[in-house]
């Protein structure tokens, strides 16, 4: 277990911590704050680490921020899939084209009516 080590020269006290790699010598500060003073010493360098590493990962998964993802092609409709189509009611009041790749045209909902799903 380590422990401060205080001497007293004149009227001036010091701490001594012992560190990693040498002594670490603050004058006239209460030991709560010499510890706090270690315990923040690497605190940027590390932040600037966890920082670069989230980016990178973050870089690798998204890819490139600047180029944007291709948008989806829906495949052209052809005479065929048309003939297919049913046909619409004659009293539908707007006519829409099928969500997503849908060819075929349907009659669209009134506001507040259900969908059926």
């Amino acid at each position: 277990e380590r422990r401060n080590r205080a001497r007293t020269e004149g009227d001036r006290r010091f701490h001594l911590w012992p560190t990693s790699s040498a002594l670490l010598l603050c004058t006239s500060l209460p030991p709560s704050s010499t510890q706090i003073m270690l315990a923040m010493r690497g605190l940027p360098l590390r932040q600037v680490a966890v920082a670069a590493v989230c980016f990178a990962l973050v870089a690798v998964t998204l890819g490139s921020p600047v180029v944007g993802p291709e948008p989806f092609r829906c495949a052209p409709c052809t005479p065929e899939r048309l003939s297919q189509c049913p046909v619409v009611a004659p009293g539908c009041a707007e006519v829409l084209r099928e969500p997503g790749c849908g060819c075929c045209l349907a009659c669209a909902l009134k506001a507040g009516e259900l969908c059926g799903i």
